[in-house]
């Protein structure tokens, strides 16, 4: 599933949040963006004419990931999480 936020200028975000490694992010964030911006489908408050900002969560990243993302021409943020228990919490 697509994920689009935008900012107080319009300008678009697609985010791609993944539960577990995937070698294959940086294509996945590369066809959302073409099919974006190929259709510019009408969404309230965004400026086509602005960059689209790309971010790709998960957590951890595949060493191609970032051999991808250094030659493609888009630019994409890579961040990570943790999912962390809290065992004092008592039940």
């Amino acid at each position: 599933m697509i994920n689009l936020a935008t900012d107080s200028y319009g300008k678009l975000t697609i985010i791609e949040l993944k539960n577990t490694e995937d070698r294959y992010i940086v294509q996945q964030l590369t066809r959302y963006y073409h099919g974006l911006i190929e259709r510019k489908p009408r969404l309230d408050g965004i400026d086509y004419k602005q960059p689209v900002k790309l971010i790709a969560i998960v957590p951890s990243f595949h060493i191609h990931n970032f051999i991808d993302k250094k030659y493609t021409i888009l630019n994409i943020d890579f961040f990570t999480f943790d999912v962390v228990a809290d065992l004092s919490i008592e039940k």
